[in-house]
């Protein structure tokens, strides 16, 4: 079913559906970002990742 065929209830119906979902993974994120310890941890292979990234970012390439 294309966009041009829903009615308004239907197009306010499925707003709200991606509202709350949206929402539910803010709150999941904020809730992630406050419980878990390694959230702030770079480790491991991220750790590599995160200083290509920098060295990518700073204009030195990869």
């Amino acid at each position: 079913m294309s966009l041009e065929k829903l009615t308004r209830n239907q197009k306010i119906a499925v707003a709200l559906v991606l509202f709350a979902a949206a929402a539910l993974r803010v709150i999941y994120v904020i809730q992630y970002l406050t419980v878990t310890p390694f959230a702030h941890a770079v480790i491991s292979d991220s750790a590599y990742y995160d200083a290509w990234a920098m060295r990518v970012l700073a204009g030195q390439g990869y």
